[in-house]
């Protein structure tokens, strides 16, 4: 199975925060690329107050973070790695 990647786009929306008066939520969009081209469009969360972005904005691959327990679960996080660029020679 090749790797996945997933592009983040510069594209953000922001959503105020209902708890919090003058705060808000972060989207920031991305897309899931297959081999074929085709994608499938997501957002991811991020913090506006911490970060411009979630990601900038460019192409990631996924790999699994170390599993940890969280409140008695086993949770595995995505790490998105900056994919490297693919040399001239090789796209031949």
């Amino acid at each position: 199975m090749s790797k996945r990647i997933v592009r983040f786009t510069a594209e953000i929306k922001l959503v105020p925060n209902k708890k919090q008066q003058g705060k808000n939520h972060g989207f920031q969009s991305a897309r899931l690329v297959d081999a074929d081209g085709g994608y499938e469009k997501f957002e991811v969360y991020f913090d506006p107050s911490k970060a411009s972005f979630a990601r900038e904005p460019g192409d990631y691959t996924i790999e699994a973070s170390e599993p940890k327990i969280v409140d008695g679960r086993l949770v595995i996080f995505p790490d998105f790695v900056p994919a490297k660029p693919v040399a001239r020679s090789q796209a031949a």
